[in-house]
């Protein structure tokens, strides 16, 4: 039988990279009528980008505000919190 491996948390930082996360809320500019088409073109175009840039999160929608929580790289958050602001 192996005996497991323990590592501490400073051998983990050369494992996984660093991640940054983010968290939150905005309003809705989305129009009532055609929000369900909006929202699906969001997840389309965040599922591929996400992917390319090694982003994760949820997506949540209430019908007048998102509430959003991103992960990944600390450069590939900052440069999609850019995006997000001005969107």
């Amino acid at each position: 039988m192996k005996t497991p491996t323990i590592m501490s948390l400073a051998d983990a930082k050369f494992i996984t990279p660093a991640l940054s996360s983010v968290t939150y809320v905005s309003d809705s500019r989305l129009l009532e009528h055609g929000q369900e088409y909006a929202l699906a073109a969001i997840r389309d175009k965040s599922c591929s980008s996400n992917q390319v840039h090694g982003v994760t999160g949820v997506l949540i929608f209430t019908g007048k505000h998102f509430a959003q929580t991103i992960e990944g790289p600390p450069s590939a958050v900052a440069h999609l919190m850019t995006l997000l602001a001005s969107d």
